[in-house]
């Protein structure tokens, strides 16, 4: 069997405000042709 490819998407977030609320959400990503 063909090894698939792994990626990685490392980042970092400063948030500058103690008493924010802040969410994060992750979605993958469509392809134009999905969005028709």
């Amino acid at each position: 069997d063909e090894e698939k490819e792994k990626h990685t998407l490392t980042f970092n977030i400063t948030f500058p405000h103690d008493q924010d609320t802040v969410y994060l959400a992750h979605c993958y990503p469509y392809t134009y042709t999905d969005l028709q």
